[in-house]
């Protein structure tokens, strides 16, 4: 038997070859072991990475506190949650963006979604001011409307 459940895992590649897996432990395996309960793991040959100077890059950090905000865009089903994320990477001083909340229903238009961001930005030479800040926020906000046909639901 191996090690990972048929169903509940993944190859991982590197310039298309397999260094690693990634998944569930298939149940009789962690049975033997004495393990209950669903468990995953991951096995990566990191060798083969670490020998490709291309993938790895680092920079000091910034010693400059981030200034960090949250938006809502109510945006159509059609257009992904990737999309809004991209553009608001691709803004300057944008350090990290995720998502934290999506949301259907209520006040939300049929065919559209709420999706809640926060933005982390930094800059590496100064600490964001709000006249930095306001700015690039409602770049950010109009880039994101443009890209996705969506609105601002408002700051959170």
């Amino acid at each position: 038997i191996p090690p990972f459940h048929p169903e509940r895992g993944a190859r991982i590649l590197h310039r298309g070859v397999t260094i690693g897996a990634v998944g569930e432990i298939h149940p009789a395996v962690a049975e033997r072991f004495g393990v209950q309960g669903r468990v995953t793991a991951a096995e990566v040959e990191l060798a083969s990475v670490l020998a490709d100077p291309g993938l790895w890059s680092f920079a000091a950090p910034s010693p400059f506190p981030p200034a960090v905000f949250d938006l809502a865009f109510e945006v159509p089903d059609g257009s992904s949650t990737k999309s809004v994320l991209d553009v608001v990477r691709a803004a300057d001083d944008v350090e990290d963006v995720h998502v934290f909340d999506v949301f259907h229903g209520g006040s939300i238009a049929d065919g559209h979604r709420s999706i809640a961001i926060r933005v982390t930005m930094r800059a590496g030479d100064r600490t964001l001011t709000d006249d930095d800040v306001a700015p690039a926020r409602e770049a950010i906000v109009a880039s994101v409307v443009a890209a996705t046909q969506s609105r601002l639901r408002g700051a959170l």
